[in-house]
């Protein structure tokens, strides 16, 4: 298990650590002695609190106590020693430990060829680590190979994780560009959100955590996770770097990175006023404002888990009252066709069963009663053969993250009912396996 990026046998440690501290600061008949162990117990609890993501509450715990501490003791020279301690070890540990922590908590697997940034220990420069691994024995971090996941109990890959990321992002994220009147001097915010019903907090929650970046917050029905620091974006650029989206949201993407990009460097040196004039020209063309066609996306590239984050953000499994028969279906605006299309190559969803497709692309024409609803086009299924031997035993063996498994359980359970013939008799359709 982690929390905030830590795995919990180093929390452990911590809880271990700041008993042993405690015990010792009873058992000394030294008085010196024992306010070294008590400046050590209040340490380790503020590491403890940091490792578990209360950043705040952890260094509000260190210089409030260790601050009581010096001012019982001011007037001695030990006073003096100890305070000069916790100012350098202060400035080493939790300065640029917490900054790495906050920054890089996303990074947990070995991967040696993403681009991290980060602050060496001791450094006020922030420089660019050739991997992950690098970043984290120089940051003393843990380089974890696991993530645990939300809905089962089995374990996923932090590369599946971040497949999966895309295709939910794919699926349920955007990238934007806003006007930020609240500082002159930056006019820009750059925000990657993904915006879901509040019943699915837990999923943003659950990305949060294991990213280690973000916020999570509630209004009304929706519950949106939101990245905007600079730090966070830079994380985000390189996960959608290595992991591509396949939508036109790619597109999006790669202009968000553009503009984040042109105005990271424009504050170091440059033409503010110019770069200020491209950006928001960057920034109309991005999302509604971009024409709408086909995709021309020639590096598409389905795996496993990008195919299950998007099933899990746009896909319906649902039964025909009529017939109660199963069927699985996937939506898209009619640019992403040949997203679909691409889909139904890697289901192997062309070859014919009862002389037709096994998955077929149906193209809806755009309905002037709704306003600004674009054409559309779905991909279904209603073979219960193919479903049964090919979708079935495929999303069966992967790890889900959303409560969309609870639907996919379900449908599941009424093929299976099906097949024992329980359908055929009253009792049937009432039974639960």
């Amino acid at each position: 298990m982690l929390a905030n990026g830590f795995a919990d046998n180093i929390l452990i440690i911590l809880a271990i650590i700041a008993i042993y501290f405690g015990i010792s600061v009873i058992n000394h008949n030294n008085p010196v002695i024992s306010i070294l162990y008590l400046i050590g117990l209040i340490a380790s609890i503020g590491c403890y609190l940091i490792s578990e993501g209360y950043s705040f509450l952890g260094l509000s715990y260190l210089i409030i106590y260790i601050g009581a501490v010096y001012h019982v003791l001011k007037d001695s020279f030990l006073a003096s020693a100890l305070l000069v301690l916790y100012i350098f070890f202060n400035n080493w540990f939790y300065i640029d430990f917490l900054w790495f922590i906050e920054a890089h908590s996303a990074f947990i697997n070995h991967s040696s060829i993403l681009s991290v940034r980060g602050r060496p220990l001791g450094s006020k420069k922030d420089v660019f680590f050739t991997s992950v691994q690098e970043a984290a024995i120089l940051s003393h971090l843990p380089s974890l190979d696991f993530i645990r996941t939300y809905s089962t109990n089995r374990e996923i890959s932090s590369d599946d994780f971040y497949e999966w990321l895309a295709g939910f992002t794919d699926a349920e994220g955007s990238f934007r560009i806003k006007n930020d009147t609240r500082r002159p001097n930056t006019p820009f915010m750059f925000e990657f959100i993904i915006n879901l019903h509040k019943d699915d907090r837990q999923v943003l929650e659950y990305i949060k955590s294991i990213l280690g970046i973000g916020n999570v917050t509630e209004r009304g029905n929706v519950a949106t996770l939101s990245v905007s620091r600079r730090i966070e974006v830079q994380i985000l650029i390189d996960i959608f770097i290595k992991f591509s989206l396949n939508t036109t949201k790619r597109l999006d993407f790669k202009d968000w990175k553009l503009a984040f990009e042109l105005w990271s460097l424009v504050e170091e040196d440059g033409d503010r006023t110019a770069c200020i004039t491209r950006i928001k020209k960057i920034k109309a063309g991005m999302n509604r404002g971009r024409p709408y066609e086909v995709s021309k996306l020639e590096d598409i590239r389905i795996t496993k888990y990008w195919l299950l984050g998007f099933i899990e953000g746009e896909a319906a499994f649902s039964i025909t009252k009529s017939t109660l028969a199963n069927r699985f279906s996937l939506g898209q605006v009619s640019r992403e066709r040949p997203l679909l299309e691409k889909i139904c190559d890697f289901l192997d969803g062309t070859k014919e069963l009862t002389g037709k497709p096994a998955l077929a692309i149906a193209d809806k024409k755009e309905k002037e009663e709704y306003i600004n609803q674009k054409a559309y086009c779905e991909l279904y299924c209603s073979n219960q053969e193919f479903l049964r031997n090919v979708l079935v035993p495929l999303f069966s063996n992967l790890n889900w993250l959303t409560k969309k498994f609870l639907d996919f359980e379900d449908w599941r359970e009424v093929l299976n009912l099906k097949d024992k013939g329980y359908h055929l008799i009253p009792e049937g359709k009432d039974t639960r396996g």
